[in-house]
């Protein structure tokens, strides 16, 4: 099969030595206590919250992560090989409001709308993993994404990539799996769920991404490390420069479950959207937007990452012809 690729694989190369400069000489913020010790134990140079990691230190974190994480099902059936150019898709997460499908009225998502999406996404043949629709309003806030998992858990024997806000979150998440899985082990050979950690973005990391980053580590479970930056505003406008921040970024949470565990599973993720200052807006379904993308696709598969992003993304706010030509061609680019 012939791929599109939008970079080379000499732009690659260019680009991660750029990435490698940037954790080098810039460094990045790190606001965890344990990261700060783990990172400078490893070799980083750490200087208050600032850390530079040296090229041979990213480069040996690259290497040791997994090229190939392989999902189950709940039943503990492979189900999805993170591996060379195998693409799977799935809905997205933590919408803020929902376009209910027998009223029509604009609200805000409860608990019986992620269970209701766990039934489809486990009926659709084209739906390969779970994610909840929107966070549940109708339970505590606090406990929100665990209600979401157990919503989905409950209703779909899919794979789950399951976002987390805390460590507490990522703690009970994981002890619920463990019981269903009959032990860590059993999950730790045949994970059905993957937690989803996103970063504050632009060399930042917080004390509690990371310390979520630690604890999945520790656990040996498999875990989304993303970033969401946007070009013109909190990354440089041109693509080139966007995806080396996000690199970078990336590379901050890779090298550190390396550090924690050896051959610790990440997923490297990134989201990007522009800053449209004419229309007031930082669209999703821009075609920059999905360029972007697949960019940092073909940069994470040079250097042999299972990456996360977005695919039929769209600004249209109902399902009209905006959504359908937006969506396609974001499915598309992320294929």
């Amino acid at each position: 099969t012939t791929l599109w690729k939008m970079l080379s694989d000499d732009q690659c190369e260019e680009i991660f030595m750029t990435v490698l400069e940037v954790l080098e000489r810039t460094g990045v913020e790190v606001e965890n206590k344990e990261a700060l010790e783990l990172f400078e134990k490893g070799g980083c140079w750490v200087d208050g919250n600032r850390v530079r990691i040296p090229s041979a230190l990213s480069e040996w974190a690259v290497r040791t992560s997994p090229s190939r994480i392989t999902l189950c099902d709940r039943n503990g059936k492979r189900a999805l090989t993170l591996e060379t150019t195998n693409a799977y898709y799935g809905p997205g997460h933590d919408n803020v409001n929902i376009l209910d499908p027998l009223s029509g009225e604009i609200r805000k998502p409860v608990k019986s709308d992620v269970v209701n999406t766990a039934i489809i996404c486990d009926g659709l043949k084209n739906i390969d993993f779970a994610m909840n629709n929107g966070l549940p309003t109708d339970v505590d806030p606090a406990v929100a994404e665990i209600h979401a998992f157990e919503a989905l858990v409950s209703n779909t024997t899919k794979p789950i990539v399951q976002s987390v806000k805390t460590v507490q979150q990522a703690e009970t998440i994981v002890e619920m799996a463990v019981a269903i899985a009959g032990g860590l082990k059993e999950l730790q050979k045949n994970p059905f769920v993957a937690l989803y950690i996103e970063t504050e973005g632009t060399l930042v990391h917080s004390e509690e991404t990371l310390a979520k980053v630690i604890f999945a580590a520790k656990s040996g479970i498999p875990f989304v490390y993303a970033t969401k930056l946007v070009a013109g505003d909190t990354a440089p406008a041109t693509p080139a420069g966007a995806i080396v921040v996000a690199a970078a970024d990336v590379l901050v949470g890779v090298l550190l479950a390396q550090l924690v565990r050896q051959g610790a599973p990440v997923i490297a993720g990134a989201f990007f959207t522009i800053d449209d200052k004419a229309n007031g807006i930082k669209p999703l379904g821009a075609p920059e937007v999905e360029l972007m993308g697949t960019g940092f696709a073909n940069m994470m598969r040079y250097l042999r990452l299972p990456n996360f992003g977005f695919a039929g993304a769209t600004d249209a706010k109902i399902s009209d012809a905006q959504m359908g030509l937006e969506s396609a061609f974001s499915i598309l680019h992320a294929g």
